[in-house]
């Protein structure tokens, strides 16, 4: 097993049985997974854990944070914290008016192989000891 395969993921969506979907992918494939349905929760989860090596939210979500604004937050607190984002409302808005992401994007419902595909690319992608 390879180090990324011990690595700890944060899993974000506000539908929770999308959610369940994506904690069960990333586990089946050996990741620890923490799994939130909103932002703010998920940002006490990221100061609260410092072992917390990706985050993977979905963009559209209630309240005041969308997962662009959430993977900001989260990188003033963690500046190195690699993000993969997801939504399935990919047709019905600009990204870019919502703001710059830095990092990969899934469409949903995404498939298992490229869920883990882009969840490895970004774990790579980044500096771990």
């Amino acid at each position: 097993m390879d180090r990324h395969r011990r690595s700890k993921i944060l899993a974000v969506d506000d539908d929770e049985a999308v959610l369940d979907v994506a904690v069960e992918i990333l586990r089946s494939a050996g990741y620890e997974v923490v799994g939130v349905t909103n932002a703010c929760r998920a940002l006490e989860v990221i100061a609260e854990t410092p072992e917390i090596d990706l985050l993977f939210t979905d963009i559209v979500m209630p309240g005041e944070l969308h997962g662009f604004a959430l993977a900001e937050k989260a990188r003033q607190l963690r500046p190195d914290l690699p993000v993969v984002y997801a939504s399935g409302y990919c047709d019905f808005f600009d990204r870019r008016s919502l703001a710059a992401p830095s990092g990969p994007f899934i469409p949903k419902p995404y498939r298992p192989r490229s869920l883990l595909s882009e969840i490895a690319r970004a774990l790579w992608a980044s500096p771990r000891p």
